[in-house]
């Protein structure tokens, strides 16, 4: 796949903390995400940080989970994202 590479940098960049690291290639796609466990005003949550890179753009999305059950879901989510080509006219 030529964009292979194109996720490097997220690699790299992604918090010291993260787990559940996992990136797998489907459709022409690179799928990445992770998981951490973050604190804001002496509150604890789950997140689930996705990309989805194409050889041209990415997509990214952070969902924050209430509670640790909704993790599946949040994953569901992440695994279906997809892109279409839309043209413009000018």
């Amino acid at each position: 796949m030529k964009h292979k590479k194109t996720h490097q940098w997220m690699v790299e960049a992604q918090a010291a903390e993260a787990f559940d690291v996992f990136s797998t290639d489907k459709n022409e796609l690179i799928f990445y995400h992770y998981r951490l466990f973050e604190e804001t005003n002496n509150y604890n949550f789950a997140s689930l940080y996705c990309f989805v890179f194409s050889h041209t753009s990415y997509i990214q999305l952070g969902i924050y989970l209430d509670e640790e059950t909704s993790f599946t879901e949040a994953q569901k989510i992440c695994d279906n994202i997809y892109f279409t080509r839309i043209q413009y006219l000018h």
